[in-house]
């Protein structure tokens, strides 16, 4: 009799006769440090303040944009006949579905940082040094809520990047040793 097969000639059901087959054992859920969740964190506080630029500026930015629309349709006929109102909603829509599917990756983004994911840190790296660099230009023609607003949301993503690359972090996002 086969030692890995049961008595009956049947699928293998014991390592030795006797024993049942044991699954193979998991290893233990790696612990999550402190800075991948600090990290996390400043990432979602960024994530609350990019919105609220997002809704400050929308106050700010109507009128410009209103009066930049009026000029362009009076100096061009062929636009004359379009409603500026459509075109402001239409704009104002097509923002706000950017914005929420960016604030969704971003989201799946963190989740997948704090499961450990390499690549999650390395778009989030490239996300946040766009969003910094976007935080700088847009702070010289930014009024004053918008442009401390968007200094803080620059100051939260540079130390969410600064922490996910400290020590502590780059142990968790190193690959498990096989063995």
């Amino acid at each position: 009799m086969d030692a890995v097969n049961a008595p009956h000639g049947g699928a293998p059901q014991h390592q030795y006769y006797g024993q049942p087959l044991m699954p193979a054992a998991k290893p233990p859920p790696r612990q999550r440090p402190h800075e991948v969740v600090v990290a996390v964190y400043l990432w979602i506080a960024s994530l609350v303040i990019g919105l609220i630029v997002l809704a400050t500026s929308f106050g700010s930015l109507g009128p410009q944009v209103r009066d930049e629309l009026d000029a362009q349709l009076a100096s061009n006929p062929e636009l004359a006949s379009m409603n500026p109102d459509t075109i402001v909603l239409a704009a104002s829509i097509a923002v706000v579905v950017v914005s929420l599917v960016g604030v969704a990756l971003r989201v799946f983004l963190l989740i997948k940082l704090a499961a450990g994911r390499r690549w999650a840190r390395s778009i989030l790296t490239v996300l946040g040094a766009l969003s910094v660099l976007g935080a700088v230009v847009s702070v010289r023609s930014a009024g004053a809520l918008d442009a401390a607003l968007s200094v803080v949301n620059a100051l939260l993503i540079a130390a969410a990047v600064v922490y996910m690359f400290s020590a502590g972090a780059t142990k968790f996002f190193s690959p498990a040793p096989r063995g």
